[in-house]
């Protein structure tokens, strides 16, 4: 019986995490082999904060990583226009993976797509005053990856829509990665330029989490 509970166990995560892309498979088998899961704090309109959390440590749990999205930008300047738009998407405050051991692994990535997953149809844009050489990986990946729809953040009123008017001084810290700018579009092609939003038919990622027991805390 033991045993055939167990066989039902395995192809149940094998149905919910056979659509999951193998660089978000191998991440999630570090984290299953590791013992460590996401704990979401808050997921609301204001923003989603993600804690990727190590309970065997011998005084209570340690967080490994996390990655905190906010709604609207600092008001740096207050009579900018920008604050209200960015197409209406999350933006990416704090990341941090601490365990060193980690980085490169794809678990930051993991941690990425978990937060756009929980953004849905709003999508998340990278922080648009400063992003750090290790995030900036993050967008390269997101921009390249199939999964994820990409919608333009205008820094200059080049389109005629509001809703995309955006600050875009963090592509000034990577203005070495090469992109082919658009005749009309200053910024197209560069990671940092673009609204990411993960595919409906691709969301996947925590319904697998889910199954294996990884995650908690979900609204």
């Amino acid at each position: 019986m033991v045993f055939i509970r167990a066989k039902i166990r395995k192809l149940l995560i094998e149905s919910f995490c056979k659509n999951v892309n193998s660089t978000i498979s191998n991440a999630i088998d570090i984290v299953k082999a590791k013992g460590y899961y996401f704990y979401v704090f808050q997921n609301d309109e204001n923003g989603i904060l993600i804690t990727l959390k190590d309970n065997h440590v011998k005084y209570g749990e340690r967080n490994v990583g996390m990655l905190k999205l906010v709604r609207k930008l600092p008001d740096i300047d207050l009579n900018t226009t920008h604050r209200k738009y960015c197409n209406n998407s999350y933006i990416a405050g704090s990341a941090r993976i601490y365990d060193r051991e980690l980085r490169n692994s794809g678990v930051g990535a993991l941690l990425y797509d978990v937060a756009l997953e929980l953004a849905g149809d709003n999508g998340v844009s990278g922080d648009r005053y400063g992003v750090s050489e290790y995030a900036i990986r993050m967008y390269k990946y997101f921009y390249n990856s199939p999964d994820y729809d990409k919608k333009y953040l205008d820094p200059n009123k080049e389109t005629r829509k509001k809703e995309d008017d955006c600050p875009s001084d963090s592509i000034k810290g990577h203005t070495n990665i090469p992109f082919l700018p658009h005749k009309k579009y200053s910024q197209w092609g560069h990671p940092l330029a673009y609204t990411y939003i993960k595919k409906p038919g691709k969301r996947t990622t925590i319904d697998c989490l889910e199954e294996m027991g990884l995650i908690t805390g979900l609204l």
